[in-house]
């Protein structure tokens, strides 16, 4: 990214009452939140401390992701309950009303996201329109997605998402390229997930959560 351009993180998470349901059959819904809440700390804190990032946006409407969202700092795009892609695609219209260029989505589940990511995601994009997309570990999803400017291309989440957003950003004619590390391909969906990240689950939350709101 050039010189003075403004770059936002926009960080959509739902109820925490609702994550995760796939991990049902491993963690109580109160452990289910608790993680989501830790990770969505850890990823928030990592985006914060990215010096290429100008603020950080949480959709959400859950009052203890609002509050995790205050104390470390980031600002509130109300969740109006009309779906993820509509959410994202207010909060990314809002974001280029308030004078942003571009736009950094980032979901909350991800415990081995770290600044660098930001950092190396923002680096890839070229001259606008452009689109950086980071797919899940299974190549189908997508974890991230930077936008330059915030609606270069519309939000498309959900599985099987990454050819979406990939013909979307051919459509309009954008700068598409794809970014992969641990930190933006490893999300937590199922038992067998939880058991992958084994060892380093705890020790990522840790370093995410640590530096304020304790949870």
């Amino acid at each position: 990214m050039s010189a003075g351009r403004r770059t936002a993180a926009l960080v959509p998470v739902k109820q925490l009452s609702a994550v995760k349901e796939r991990l049902s059959e491993a963690l109580s819904e109160e452990e289910r939140a608790a993680l989501m809440l830790a990770t969505a700390s850890h990823v928030l804190s990592e985006l914060l401390s990215s010096p290429s990032l100008d603020a950080a946006f949480v959709i959400s409407s859950d009052s203890a992701v609002v509050e995790l969202a205050g104390c470390l700092g980031a600002e509130v795009v109300p969740d109006r309950g009309e779906g993820l892609n509509e959410a994202i695609r207010r909060g990314l219209e809002d974001l280029e009303e308030r004078g942003f260029d571009a736009a950094l989505v980032v979901f909350a589940d991800l415990p081995l996201f770290k600044s660098s990511d930001a950092e190396e995601m923002l680096a890839l994009a070229g001259g606008r329109p452009s689109v950086v997309v980071a797919p899940d570990r299974h190549g189908r999803g997508t974890n991230a997605l930077l936008l330059a400017p915030p609606r270069a291309a519309a939000p498309a989440f959900g599985e099987g998402s990454l050819e979406r957003h990939l013909s979307a950003a051919d459509e309009v004619g954008a700068r598409v390229r794809e970014y992969r590390s641990p930190g933006t391909a490893f999300d937590l969906d199922t038992p067998d997930d939880l058991r992958d990240l084994g060892r380093h689950l705890s020790s990522a939350l840790r370093e995410g959560s640590a530096a304020a709101c304790p949870l």
